[in-house]
């Protein structure tokens, strides 16, 4: 397995924590950059303390949340909380 598809399916773990960057918060404040839908209300609920799986249970149904979170990571966004 190539080390860049191993870094991805480690942040899609199921336990993995995300949080937004002070970029990701100010995006939340003031919409500058096109996201897409998807992509805009999954920063909006990403709060640094709920698992990803749980925040994709919330009303991302069966939609295919990978392409928006890794856009997410690339635009500094958002991050991978540090494991304690």
């Amino acid at each position: 397995m190539h080390a860049d598809a191993i870094a991805l399916s480690a942040l899609f773990a199921e336990q993995a924590v995300f949080r937004r960057t002070p970029a990701g918060q100010r995006e939340v404040l003031v919409e500058t950059l096109p996201l897409a839908p998807q992509a805009r209300r999954f920063l909006a609920v990403i709060n640094g303390h709920t698992p990803l799986h749980v925040l994709l249970a919330l009303g991302f149904g069966g939609q295919d949340m990978q392409p928006h979170v890794e856009a997410l990571l690339e635009a500094g966004l958002i991050e991978v909380c540090p494991a304690d």
